[in-house]
């Protein structure tokens, strides 16, 4: 008996485990419907049209979604001197969801390399330093890819 009572107090032990496990996975998981906010990094110009392909990707399937390209380093200069090609592609990312597309550009990078805010497409907003735009968009809830 004392045997068998040892076998049952470890899977009453066991059970109890798996039934918490499941109940904090459960309570953790996000909420299936309610759609992410993207924050995507271009800190080179290349970047630029995977991020975009992404956050279009992205806003097919997530109604509501809101999606953040923030660009800094090198990826400024794009942003200062961008094709057609780019400005289509950007304007139309932002045709898909206009409220809820943002582009932010550092500062820090356009004093650097010497850009002035007029030669910025209107669309595109300037923060002080985009590697704080970075961690405080995270802290707000978006979840960072860089492409």
């Amino acid at each position: 008996k004392t045997c068998w009572r040892k076998k049952m107090s470890g899977v009453r032990l066991f059970l109890v485990g798996l039934l918490m496990a499941v109940c904090l996975a459960l309570w953790a998981a996000p909420s299936l419907g309610a759609p992410y906010k993207l924050l995507l990094h271009v800190g080179l110009p290349e970047d630029m049209s995977e991020a975009v392909a992404n956050a279009k990707n992205y806003l097919k399937l997530a109604v509501g979604g809101k999606v953040t390209i923030v660009v800094n380093g090198a990826g400024t200069n794009l942003m200062a001197t961008p094709s057609q090609y780019y400005i289509s592609m950007m304007e139309d990312l932002i045709s898909i969801s206009p409220h809820n597309v943002e582009f932010l550009v550092c500062n820090n990078s356009m004093n650097f390399l010497q850009i002035p805010a007029r030669a910025l497409p209107s669309f595109a907003k300037i923060v002080p330093a985009g590697i704080y735009s970075l961690v405080e968009y995270q802290e707000l809830g978006y979840r960072y890819v860089k492409p």
